[in-house]
């Protein structure tokens, strides 16, 4: 079976590996005393024991987690990666919280089951619109973006208001003209976040 990427150094101290699965990128951003931060942890049972693995084979200390977003691809964690706090923004953990059994649901029968109770354990912070928008002037001055999915780009930019506008054109009521919502899943997550907004 084809094991997660290896963590490649995309610029000092950041280190992404990216599943086989939808291509979910996995983030650790290192410290000056070697901890780090742990974003998106993932997929499958092995890549995510690859990760603890890898950790701990560079010295390297979890401080704290950080899901990008309540999928169930996000929220996963291991017992190699301590006990640290895990974040996300307020809905996202709050998602989390009240769709647990649901997230942990949608992990193969396979996974082993001791991973699968540390599944979609958040706590909650800023909210995601108002954290785009705090990014956005270091956003406009990096070199690379790490998205969730998909490949380490040079347009941090560019998805940064690509993801702005969809999100404004959610929350106006109106079907964003994005691309990405010829993908089935990533239709789904639309449908999803529709249903949400519509909650407020």
């Amino acid at each position: 079976m084809v094991r997660m990427s290896r963590f490649m150094e995309i610029a000092p101290r950041i280190w992404v590996a990216t599943s086989r699965l939808y291509q979910t990128t996995a983030t650790v951003i290192v410290g000056d005393d070697d901890s780090c931060l742990l974003i998106d942890p993932a997929w499958e049972g092995d890549e995510l024991a690859a990760i603890a693995a890898w950790l701990a084979e560079c010295g390297l200390r979890v401080r704290a987690g950080f899901a990008t977003h309540a999928h169930y691809d996000h929220v996963l964690w291991h017992p190699g990666f301590g006990d640290a706090p895990r974040y996300a923004s307020r809905r996202a953990a709050a998602y989390a919280s009240e769709h647990r059994d649901y997230l942990r649901g949608r992990l193969a029968a396979d996974f082993p089951a001791e991973l699968r109770a540390l599944a979609a354990v958040l706590e909650g912070v800023d909210l995601y619109l108002a954290g785009l928008d705090a990014l956005e002037p270091y956003v406009r001055q990096a070199a690379l973006v790490v998205p969730g999915h998909g490949a380490v780009g040079t347009d941090a930019a560019a998805r940064l208001a690509a993801d702005q506008h969809y999100l404004a054109e959610v929350l106006a009521g109106r079907e964003p003209a994005d691309a990405r919502l010829a993908d089935p899943d990533q239709r789904h997550s639309y449908d999803r976040l529709v249903a949400i907004v519509s909650e407020r």
